[in-house]
């Protein structure tokens, strides 16, 4: 399947062997309408509007500086890029991280493997974390 020129530039651009490709949330919902992209597993898809809002309200927090969406499967044949997992550069307590998690209806909160770069991702006094969907 053809992806959008920039979603395969961005696709095939950046991830390395301990991770794949990150993308913005601007960047990974924009023109995309395949519910089967992230948060696949949710009996009761919320839908992409949905799922973005929460992001993006998640990222509007003043202890949040940056989130991206990491691809962990670019097979062309699918409609997007599909996504398990997100990632935040965040100061925000244990607590608000659960929160998004129940928000988001992610079974997991999660940090980065210890061999990703991930870790340098983060704004000065904040740390990587995740949120990742079986």
């Amino acid at each position: 399947m053809a992806w959008p020129a920039h979603i395969e530039a961005l696709v095939s651009g950046d991830g390395n062997r301990r991770r794949g490709p990150l993308l913005t949330l601007s960047q990974f919902f924009d023109g995309n309408t395949d519910l089967g992209s992230i948060c696949c597993n949710l009996i009761e898809h919320p839908g992409l509007d949905v799922v973005h809002q929460r992001l993006e309200a998640i990222l509007a927090r003043p202890d949040v500086s940056a989130a991206w969406i990491e691809i962990v499967d670019a097979d062309r044949d699918l409609e997007w890029p599909f996504s398990d997992r997100v990632w935040f550069s965040t100061s925000a307590s244990d607590r608000d991280l659960e929160a998004w998690r129940d928000t988001l209806e992610a079974d997991e909160v999660n940090w980065p493997d210890s061999l990703s770069d991930l870790d340098s991702y983060a704004a000065t006094g904040e740390r990587i974390v995740g949120l990742w969907w079986d």
